[in-house]
């Protein structure tokens, strides 16, 4: 995830992976510090697939992912 941050010329990276488990999707999210190959967040969600996951993954993302960056965001000059 530093390496493809550095090609792409960004601070931070997100990726994920999934993982089915009967009829609903299990979603992992993570945020790496690409200067330093550091996790700053990571979160799961699990739902059935269509706008319930989506609406899960949107509110982890906006709750919790939003605000770590914004206060990183605010300490650089």
């Amino acid at each position: 995830a530093a390496r493809a941050g550095r090609e792409l010329g960004v601070n931070t990276i997100l990726t994920g992976h999934y993982l089915r488990q009967g009829s609903e999707v299990q979603v992992t999210l993570q945020a790496v510090d690409v200067a330093n190959n550091r996790l700053l967040w990571q979160s799961s969600v699990t739902a059935a697939p269509g706008n319930a996951l989506d609406e899960k993954i949107a509110t982890e993302i906006r709750q919790e992912l939003l605000p770590i960056l914004e206060k990183r965001a605010a300490r650089q000059p």
